[in-house]
């Protein structure tokens, strides 16, 4: 099993006389060591896994930085870091000048001042001509921007005298508020937020960019209590725990997320939490040796009401018993056995549980019997892990209430599978210590969506040879295998079957450095621009197996608009930069080559503009939180995903930065109100538009059940006019709310899992007036669907999963092979059936009739045709590929092994389409028909294409042109972004376009879209010129 994740501790020491130093470390902790002294460049090595480390520093050339403040006077005590590692370089001194090492490549620095001010900056190496103290990097602070406001109670409004208010991550630049409630901060970066507290509250969070902020702080209630045992004696020491109950909604204040809190009774059984919000239900856990845990619920309370005596009481639980033994029959001792409650049916109940690491642990002992004591009531996993064998659960053992011994059976194990490989560099020298690791595919989601790994976990270490084993896996599945190592992209084999028939073989390739420049709209560096780099997710069967830690690369440019990225994977990724007073710009279709470094990108930012203003009602009051977007930036009309948005503080203050100069029309909206339209020539110079948005309409009802009973947590759907849509959720009387509304049509609908809504949709008419008292209707489902699924080997009844198409719930599946799927309203359904990891697949149709509580369906894995294959790419095999299987009525999904190839189980007659993708956008499609087992041969051609945009009136480089490649039926290969777009000279490359007839676009603001027809065949296509033709003053 991977190592759990802790939360990084942080060591520091200093070295003797003979550079030596000792720092703790836990046996089997993996680390990464700094070193840093004056004068010299700091150094640091990943994955340290042994008892001693040697680190090497080095001389770097010594420049001189004078920091200097908005006014260019010296700036003293400004702390400047490292941007990597965030040691401390120095301060700077008197005249704001500090001595720095610096290597060729340059080095990242953040300074921060004493009045809470920030700057990234890139420190580039000294030029011959630079050298010496008397030529130091200036670098130039930006002005102070104080933030104001006030803290105050939630509900009734009072000042909260004394809170502490502080910058996100930055407790040393807070302050406190003052009789009045009211604070001052001398400066705030843009981008972070603020923080605030007081005793007897929780933390409240203030949102990135506003001037004023209105903290409003909710109180922390207290509830106390009593445990004691059956007899009514107090139980001291009893730890309790109190959590937000699952479904609990929390619209007001995230820490109540956080809220609950931990207690243990005193010696006279007392106890008492502190950290209780109100209006919030709480489950209270209870747990002590020789007692089975025990829950109870802590009912909601309003601020000021009297706080409940609860008294908890703790019971003898079950003890249970079982015996491991091997296939002969023979004891296993020394096996770790453990019990979780077995994982909820509802998805969000199931996503929630499998994130709870609590186990029931038992070892087996020389006989191969284990036990466990004061076990509570319920449905539990049983799951066996031992040296040598197959893991292997027991789904579903059911354990009853009160004392006695309940027999949980023997449980057998198998030899576990392994497999084995070497990791290697492209020259097939061994690398050594590189990580190892094992997931499922996943290729459906299925284990996503409930919040687990997909199938079996296993890591290892390579050893000085290159070579590892992974060892004690489940066999028949098949694995992805992820390598990845310092200073090396990741690698991976997919789809390794277990036990491995041969050894495998992954190469890993060096990482490379990426250069380049950002220049403005004249060509000229601009310094200080924010770039990123993106690495694009490695995948494998359309499944992404790239650690998020290597993916993302962010820096600035030096005071030449250079940047520098040293430890990018090879493969294909993506840019962006962005500075002040310039658009966003980006480019797509990037590719680092296997041992090369990639430099000469050129990234140019256009001209960018400014819009600001305030949002008030129409009787002059700020709107807090209002939404100001550019409308005619959105997607689908749907403000949230507008590239450009503002959100007012509480002064109604926004700011929107970086759009194009020109015509806008900008979009306000705030919670019960109308949205205001407002239309501005955006320019460099900051554009004000202010707001006053009126009161809307508002249409409010009830949601119930067949009785006429409330039905509280429904969703409420609202769609119609202006294609704009809202969601709310019901009251604990089924009361909801939609405020803000125009004039128009809408529909409403109810839903909730376990009911169904009684169709057809509601229809409302706003015309100038709210509309109350609508009634929305939901059936309770309360039908089941049962079974018995066959051609299945005990270990897998585990992990297989069974669904029915578009219901909320999966199915619950025993140690006997039945399923049952719950909340089943009357109709048609497909049940289906699979085994994560394997081609296993079952299905079937059932109804169940109106009326009848239950529907019957088997489920046989094994029946049905196989469909299997192999997919090449250019004629190698492609291993990875991902393989969608659709048929009439459901799809299947699959993914190609080391060899390129793949199989699925249990088709039925028909005809199917089978898609095969290269995992970096070139996909084939045919046409398969079963009518028995089948064998085919997927093959792909594609070639990899480049060219150039240029204006056509001048052949000019056109940069920042998004390029889209066609079908002849004019589908975008990628539906929701270009596929790539041009850098400074107009350039634009695709790594890959598969075989056949494309149209390639381009597209940019000012220009009329241009376009080219290729042809991708036997031979690459050469380079294709696109000539846009402007259309300003046209």
């Amino acid at each position: 099993m991977a190592a759990p994740w802790r939360i990084p501790l942080h060591r520091v020491a200093f070295t003797d006389a003979s550079g030596g130093v000792t720092l703790p470390r836990q046996p089997d902790e993996v680390v990464t060591a700094w070193a840093a002294a004056p004068g010299l460049l700091p150094v640091r090595q990943e994955k340290v896994r042994g008892s001693s480390v040697t680190l090497r520093l080095a001389a770097g050339a010594a420049r001189r930085i004078e920091v200097r403040d908005a006014q260019g006077k010296p700036a003293a005590g400004v702390l400047v870091t490292l941007a990597d590692s965030f040691w401390v370089a120095g301060r700077t001194a008197e005249g704001g000048r500090l001595d720095l090492p610096v290597p060729a490549a340059g080095l990242d620095l953040r300074l921060t001042a004493e009045d809470g001010r920030r700057l990234h900056y890139r420190l580039r190496a000294a030029k011959p001509e630079e050298t010496g103290p008397a030529i130091p990097a200036v670098i130039a602070l930006k002005p102070a921007v104080p933030t104001g406001g006030k803290v105050v109670e939630e509900k009734t409004g009072r000042p909260v005298p004394g809170a502490l208010v502080w910058p996100d991550q930055d407790l040393g630049a807070g302050t406190r508020a003052g009789r009045d409630g009211t604070f001052r901060l001398a400066h705030v970066e843009p981008e972070v937020g603020l923080l605030a507290t007081a005793p007897g509250y929780f933390i409240g969070q203030g949102g990135a960019g506003g001037r004023v902020v209105t903290f409003k702080l909710l109180p922390r209630l207290a509830a106390g209590g009593i445990v004691v045992d059956e007899a009514g004696q107090p139980v001291a020491g009893a730890r309790l725990k109190a959590s937000p109950k699952a479904g609990t909604r929390f619209q007001r204040n995230a820490a109540v997320w956080s809220s609950g809190g931990f207690a243990r009774s005193t010696a006279s059984g007392r106890f008492k939490l502190a950290s209780l919000a109100a209006g919030v239900i709480y489950d209270l856990r209870a747990e002590r040796e020789g007692f089975a845990p025990s829950r109870v619920e802590l009912p909601a309370r309003q601020a000021g009401a009297p706080a409940p005596d609860l008294r908890v009481v703790l019971h003898l639980g079950r003890t249970a018993f079982g015996l491991v033994i091997d296939g002969r029959r023979r004891p296993v001792a020394g096996a770790e056995v453990s019990l979780r409650p077995t994982l909820p049916a509802d998805p969000a109940a199931r996503f929630r549980e499998a994130r709870n690491p609590e186990r029931i642990p038992a070892t087996t002992g020389t006989s191969g019997r284990f036990e466990m004591k004061n076990l509570p009531a319920g449905t539990f996993d049983l799951t066996v892990r031992a040296r040598g064998f197959a893991p292997i659960t027991v789904p579903a053992l059911a354990i009853p209430g009160g004392k006695g011994v309940t027999d949980l059976g023997t449980v057998q194990l198998a030899p576990g599978g392994s497999i084995h490989g070497a990791v290697v560099d492209p020259q097939g020298e061994p690398v050594a210590d590189a990580e190892v690791q094992t997931k499922g595919a996943d290729r459906d989601g299925l284990a996503f969506r409930e919040g687990q790994a997909g199938g079996d976990t296993a890591s290892a270490v390579t050893a000085a040879d290159g070579s590892f084993t992974l060892e004690d896996l489940a066999p028949g599945v098949a694995l992805d295998v992820i390598v990845t190592h310092p200073g090396y992209g990741p690698g991976a084999a997919p789809g390794v079957a277990v036990p491995s028939e041969a050894p495998i073989r992954v190469v890993l390739q060096p990482v490379s450095s990426v250069s380049g420049h950002v220049l403005g709209p004249d060509g000229k560096p601009v310094a200080g621009a924010s770039v990123a780099l993106n690495e694009s997710p490695r995948k494998l069967g359309g499944a992404f197996f790239q650690a998020p830690s290597r993916r993302l690369h962010e820096g600035v440019t030096d005071d030449e608009g250079a940047f520098v990225f040293a430890d990018v994977a090879p493969g294909p990724f993506q840019m962006s930069a962005s500075a002040p007073g310039h658009q966003r710009a980006e480019l797509r279709g990037l590719e680092v080559k296997p041992g090369q470094d990639l430099s000469g990108i050129a990234i140019q930012l256009p001209a960018g503009a400014t819009v600001e203003g305030r949002v008030t009602s129409m009787e002059g009051r700020p709107l807090a939180n209002a939404q100001v977007v550019v409308a005619d930036e959105t997607v689908s009309g749907m403000p949230a995903f507008s590239r450009f948005h503002g959100e007012a503080d509480d002064d109604g203050q926004y700011r929107i930065e970086g759009i194009s100069p020109g015509p806008h029309t900008l979009a306000a909206t705030a919670e019960g109100y109308r949205r205001a339209l407002r239309d501005v020539e955006a320019a460099a110079e900051p554009r004000k538009v202010d707001f006053q948005l009126d009161r809307g309409l508002e249409i409010s009802g009830r949601v119930v059940d067949d009785g006429g009973n409330p039905v509280p947590d429904a969703q409420v759907y609202l769609s119609g006019t202006g294609k704009r849509w809202q969601d709310t959720s019901t009251e604990a009387d089924g009361a909801f709310r939609l405020s803000g509304l125009e004039d128009g049509d809408y529909s409403l609908e109810a839903g909730r899992v376990g009911y169904s809504s009684v169709p057809p949709a509601k229809k409302v008419k706003l015309a100038g007036a709210p509309v109350s008292g609508v009634e929305l209707k939901l059936t309770p489902s309360e039908g089941t669907i049962t079974g018995r699924l066959t051609g299945l080997e005990f270990s897998q009844l585990a992990r297989v999963r069974v669904w029915v198409s578009s219901a909320a719930s999966l199915g619950a599946v025993d140690a006997e092979g039945s399923y049952r799927i719950s909340h089943i309203a009357p109709g048609l359904w497909k049940v289906q059936a699979t085994v994560p990891d394997t081609p296993l697949h079952a299905e079937g149709e059932v109804t169940l009739e109106p009326g009848a509580s239950e529907a019957r369906l088997d489920l046989n894995f094994g029946g049905g045709h196989t469909l299997t294959g192999v997919v090449l790419r250019n004629g190698e095999p492609l291993a990875g590929a991902a393989l969608i299987l659709a048929g009439p009525s459901q799809a299947q999904r699959a993914s190609a092994d080391l060899q390129g190839a793949f199989r699925f189980e249990g088709l039925a007659d028909g005809s199917y389409e089978l898609n095969a993708g290269t995992g970096t956008g070139a996909w084939h499609k045919e046409a398969v028909e079963i009518t028995g087992d089948q064998t085919v041969r997927v093959e792909l051609h594609t070639a990899s294409l480049s060219g150039r945009v240029v204006d056509a009136t001048d052949s000019s480089p056109v940069s920042g042109a998004r390029i889209f490649v066609k079908s002849p039926d004019g589908a975008d290969r990628f539906p929701f972004s270009s596929d790539a777009t041009t850098d400074a000279r107009g350039v634009f490359h695709l790594a890959e376009v598969e075989e056949g007839s494309w149209t390639v676009q381009a597209a940019k603001e000012g220009y009329a879209a241009g376009e080219r027809k290729i042809e991708v065949g036997d031979s690459p296509p050469g380079d294709v010129e696109i000539r846009l033709d402007p259309t300003e003053g046209v």
